[in-house]
């Protein structure tokens, strides 16, 4: 398994976009509500959540090292929207089997979903997310598919895949969602190793390098295309107008 990163520039205007959404959202909410929270503790809270998440990658990123040599892995990779913003996955991993576009979760406790509609066990209760990990995977999928279209084209769908795994849930139950979810590593890994081979050499290497190069000027939003002008036509000298006939037969009815 080879390691490839992307430019730290790169990760920065990713964190730093985050960081402005993060401080306007926290504005909003102090506006409509005066008791939302110390800013200081969901400092707090949301660093422990990075690290957590953080540890989460680094975990099944070391697993998943024994898979094949020609195989690349890139840990945190941003890619730009159309409309010059970007979102970052986990974990993204290209081997002959397809690209594998992994959403890491640490949550604890227990949760269900169906049809990409979450729950989470509070008590007795179940009680509904507002944001569904099946749909994320769902958007990094599409979001890379139309960015990798515009540099390798007609790439196989089936290529594309965003699983979710979760690695410290008590229970999960997931059925009909949008994307793989799995609670188990190895469950994982069987659906990296065993599917058909579908990418060469070659190509991953590509498609790793495609990621890797991407820089700054990739963050800018995209300009409409502006119409082309049509070309002005020359008048053909051959071609006689109609007028100019008119006038040489009135000429000689003159005479």
């Amino acid at each position: 398994m080879k390691i490839y990163k992307q430019a730290n520039d790169v990760l920065m205007i990713h964190k730093q976009k985050v960081a402005s959404q993060v401080s306007s959202n926290r504005e909003k909410e102090q506006l409509s509500n005066p008791f939302f929270g110390i800013p200081f503790l969901q400092d707090i809270k949301e660093l422990r959540n990075s690290m957590k998440g953080a540890i989460g990658e680094n975990i099944i990123s070391l697993i998943l090292r024994v898979l094949p040599n020609s195989w690349i892995m890139l840990n945190n990779v941003i890619i730009p929207t159309h409309q010059g913003e970007s979102t970052e996955i986990d974990l993204l991993i290209i081997g002959n089997t397809g690209i594998y576009l992994i959403e890491v979760k640490t949550w604890k406790g227990s949760y269900s979903a169906y049809k990409d509609n979450w729950k989470t066990r509070n008590g007795k209760q179940w009680v509904p997310l507002d944001k569904s990990p099946t749909q994320q995977s769902l958007y990094h999928k599409k979001i890379f598919s139309q960015w990798i279209d515009s540099k390798i084209p007609n790439l196989p769908k089936q290529a594309i895949i965003a699983p979710v795994i979760f690695l410290s849930a008590d229970w999960i139950g997931a059925k009909e969602c949008s994307v793989p979810v799995f609670n188990k590593i190895e469950n994982l890994l069987k659906l990296m190793t065993e599917g058909s081979q579908i990418l060469s050499e070659e190509l991953i290497e590509n498609i790793a390098q495609c990621i890797v190069n991407i820089n700054i000027d990739d963050f800018k939003p995209q300009e409409n295309k502006q119409i082309k002008e049509q070309p002005i036509l020359k008048p053909n000298p051959r071609v006689v107008k109609p007028n100019l006939i008119f006038e040489e037969n009135k000429k000689k009815y003159e005479k």
